[in-house]
């Protein structure tokens, strides 16, 4: 094995020098052939010939160390060049020339072809642990500076507080009725989340609230870390009766009065059956039914907040009651309710039509314009005295917007 190493190194340092071309001097061949010893005529010896080649053999590894020193690209891509050759010694009979390969001036000698290769003996080869190329040192040189790009997300986080949301509750108002729906609307950058008495009531641009009693409160809307609060009073709702007080006639027809007794708005609005009426002083209202029939009659009273409280009573009017007309007469001479007439009658100032019928066959008994006397139990057309029983009565009323007509029924005792 060391003879293969050896062969390739010699075959490697052969192609090297081979391939350079050194410029010939005639005065360094002459030198060196001064130093060799001179031959005979009868040719070289044995020991000439063994120091000529040693002579070769060391000038070529001379010449091979320095090409080497001087060209470290070309031996550093080279496989050898991982090893560095300490020493090649070369033994003779009595003396051992040793060389280390040092740095000097490229030359190269032509040693002679006729050395004998079996007298040269190498010593040894130590092969010592690669020795990287020594660092250049860049301490006069600035290395170019590396452009540092910074990382955005975090210097953003770090410098840059997060953008505070934008929110507003939108004007709203303030009062509210008990149990009046509330809808509270506001506008942000983000999600809104409603709060009221540090519970949750819903998330979006609107909040309802349903269901208060009357208080006050106060709403929080929320986006982030932005907040903001409103308050607001929920106002108890006015109270208002009213009451069918009395009756009363004008002009023959009767009036019927009502009044709320328990008050504490500061606005009353009247109607019967959906219909408004005016009223003089907003706490009574002074009506005339013309029709039977009943009635709706409704008190709206509404406060300063806007708060309404509605109130109903129930009126059933008949025709009898309309014109006060009484159910029954005693035609028997005693000077009290001798005659039938509807009371309202006495006073109309409207034109009227009065007539009585029999209720067992339906024959006219009695008929009267504008006669405020009344009926005394008498058939008009034949004169003679009605019986006891039921009878019917109607009246016509006209009046500029037409005619109003009231029926009803009457007993008639003898």
């Amino acid at each position: 094995m060391y003879k293969n190493e050896l062969d390739r190194f010699e075959s490697f340092i052969k192609g090297k020098a081979d391939e350079l071309e050194f410029e010939y001097n005639p005065a360094d061949w002459s030198a060196l052939e001064q130093k060799l010893p001179k031959a005979s005529p009868q040719g070289l010896t044995n020991t000439g010939k063994f120091w000529l080649g040693a002579a070769s053999v060391g000038l070529i590894l001379t010449a091979a160390t320095v090409y080497f020193v001087n060209m470290p690209s070309e031996v550093e891509n080279n496989t050898l060049s991982q090893q560095e050759v300490t020493v090649v010694s070369v033994e003779e009979p009595t003396k051992t020339v040793t060389e280390t390969a040092q740095p000097e001036e490229e030359t190269l000698v032509h040693a002679p072809e006729n050395i004998n290769e079996e007298n040269i003996t190498p010593e040894r080869v130590e092969v010592l642990p690669t020795v990287n190329p020594p660092e250049v040192s860049t301490a006069s040189q600035p290395l170019p500076r590396e452009k540092v790009v910074p990382d955005v997300t975090e210097a953003t986080s770090r410098t840059i507080p997060p953008a505070k949301a934008s929110l507003e509750i939108l004007p709203f108002h303030q009062q509210f009725c008990v149990g009046e729906v509330i809808e509270i609307e506001g506008k942000a950058s983000g999600k809104i989340t409603w709060l009221m008495d540090d519970k949750q009531l819903s998330t979006g641009e609107t909040a309802k609230i349903e269901d208060l009693k009357p208080g006050k409160y106060s709403v929080t809307a929320k986006v982030g870390d932005t907040y903001q609060t409103k308050t607001f009073e929920v106002i108890e709702p006015p109270t208002a009766l009213p009451v069918h007080v009395s009756k009363e006639y004008v002009r023959g027809w009767p009036i019927h009065q009502f009044r709320i007794n328990e008050f504490s708005g500061n606005k009353v609005t009247w109607k019967i059956n959906g219909e408004n009426l005016p009223s003089s002083n907003g706490m009574e209202l002074n009506h005339t039914f013309l029709k039977a029939g009943q009635y709706e009659v409704i008190a709206e009273v509404t406060n300063l907040a806007g708060c309404t409280t509605t109130s109903k009573e129930y009126v059933r009017i008949s025709n009898e009651e309309i014109l006060l007309a009484p159910l029954a007469f005693t035609c028997n001479d005693d000077n009290l309710n001798e005659r039938y007439i509807p009371e309202s009658l006495k006073h109309l100032e409207e034109d009227f039509t009065f007539e009585i019928y029999s209720k067992i066959n339906g024959a006219l008994v009695y008929k009267a314009v504008n006669d405020r006397a009344g009926w005394d139990g008498v058939d008009y057309s034949s004169g003679q005295i009605c019986k006891t029983g039921e009878y019917t009565w109607k009246v016509v009323v006209k009046t500029t917007d037409g005619q109003l007509q009231f029926a009803g029924n009457l007993l008639l005792f003898r």
